[in-house]
């Protein structure tokens, strides 16, 4: 990758990770909404644990689907009769509903893979193409 931007809305969270970024990467302290609604276009976007946060999931997934060309997303994945115990956490998604949120706002899933961990929960990570 010749050139990525980190986006967080945490100046400590960049600052943690800013001395393990290649050179020509840069950074911003911002919200993600606005990160992509100012973006002319990227390659790829990548959402790591976000969407489980946000209020409208749907809008940021329609605004980053004319934005990239793919996306790679991760997400705590519900397990059956979990109660989920993290109180930033707006949403739970199992694989099928990830998967029919990302097809009704402007994405063709291509990849899914799930983790298992022995942890509280286990983790969806989803890669998707952009449908014109």
């Amino acid at each position: 990758i010749a050139h990525a931007k980190l986006t967080d809305i945490s100046q400590p969270n960049i600052d943690s990770v800013y001395q393990w970024m290649p050179s020509g990467w840069s950074h911003e302290v911002k919200d993600i909404h606005t990160a992509v609604a100012e973006a002319i276009r990227y390659d790829v976007i990548v959402l790591t644990e976000i969407l489980e946060h946000l209020e409208d999931p749907d809008a940021l997934l329609r605004l980053a689907s004319t934005k990239a060309r793919y996306l790679v997303a991760s997400s705590p994945e519900l397990r059956d009769r979990q109660v989920d115990g993290n109180n930033e956490h707006l949403w739970m998604f199992d694989r099928d509903g990830y998967r029919g949120m990302l097809g009704s706002n402007g994405w063709q899933t291509l990849q899914y893979t799930h983790l298992n961990f022995p942890s509280e929960y286990d983790f969806q990570i989803w890669v998707a193409e952009a449908r014109p």
